[in-house]
C-alpha cells in the first residue's frame, strides 16, 4: 500500500490543506534542528498542516509556517530543551519530536507544565504515531465525532491549570482560544511552574536546622 493511500484512508475526517514542498518541509526542520521520520515529511507533502479526527482522537498537524512560528511562540527551547512540537490535541497536550532519543521518539506533553516527565510515548515514527491516535478507544458513543469547526484553529485553556489544582472536569474551567493567544498563556504558567520548582528545590536543598538551633533566640542567646 502507498503513503498516500494510508494517509487518505487515515485522515478521511480530517480537515485537508494542499500538500507542501519536500524541500520546504526540510528546510523548516532544519530551522528547529530536528531530523523527523520520512513518513512525516510525507505527511506534509500530503497536507501542509489541517486538523481533524483520527477515528476518534483530535490531531491538529501544524502546518509548516506554524511548526516555525510556535515552536518560538510557545517557547519550547527553553521549557523542554530538545522537544520540538508538530501538533496538538486541541485540548491542552502537544505531540513533538523528542530529540534526546536516539532515534528520537514521538511523544506526548501537556502545554501546562511543559515538562518531560509528563510525557508519554506514541510512537518511532509517524506511522506509528498516527496508529496509536486510531487505537484509541471512546467509550462514550460509537459513532464517529464530527469536526466542530468553531473550534477550529484553537486550543482548550484551562483557566486554572490542573497542575496547580485547576478542575479538570469542570466545564467552567476551560475556553477556547486562538494558538497565539494559547501560547501566551502557556509560556505565562510554565513560567510560574518554573519558578515553582526552582523554589521547591531550594527548600528541599536547604539543611534543616537541629533542635538546639530552633531553640537560640533572634539575638543567639539561648531561650
Amino acid at each position: 500500500m502507498n503513503t498516500n493511500k494510508q494517509f487518505t484512508e487515515v485522515f478521511n475526517n480530517f480537515i485537508k490543506k494542499p500538500g507542501a514542498e519536500k524541500k520546504a518541509a526540510l528546510h523548516a526542520c532544519q530551522i528547529l534542528n530536528v531530523n523527523p521520520p520520512s513518513d512525516y515529511l510525507d505527511a506534509l507533502r500530503f497536507s501542509n498542516g489541517g486538523e481533524g479526527f483520527i477515528r476518534y482522537s483530535y490531531f491538529r498537524l501544524y502546518s509548516i509556517t506554524e511548526l516555525i512560528l510556535l515552536n518560538d511562540a510557545y517557547q519550547v527551547k527553553k521549557f523542554a530543551p530538545r522537544l520540538v512540537i508538530f501538533g496538538s490535541n486541541g485540548g491542552g497536550e502537544a505531540f513533538g519530536f523528542d530529540t534526546r532519543a536516539d532515534p528520537l521518539e514521538i511523544v506526548q506533553i501537556p502545554f501546562i507544565p511543559m515538562d518531560f516527565k509528563y510525557a508519554k510515548l506514541l510512537g518511532r515514527n509517524f506511522m506509528e504515531f498516527l496508529s496509536f491516535l486510531e487505537e484509541a478507544k471512546n467509550d462514550d458513543d460509537s459513532s464517529l465525532p464530527h469536526i466542530n469547526m468553531s473550534a477550529v484553529g484553537k486550543e482548550v485553556h484551562e483557566i486554572h491549570p490542573i497542575i496547580f489544582g485547576g478542575n479538570p472536569i469542570d466545564d467552567k474551567n476551560k475556553v477556547l482560544v486562538p494558538s497565539e493567544e494559547h501560547a501566551k498563556l502557556s509560556v505565562f504558567w510554565n513560567e510560574v511552574y518554573l519558578e515553582k520548582v526552582s523554589n521547591d528545590r531550594i527548600i528541599s536543598n536547604s539543611p534543616t536546622p537541629s533542635s538546639e538551633t530552633r531553640r537560640d533566640s533572634p539575638t543567639g542567646n539561648k531561650e
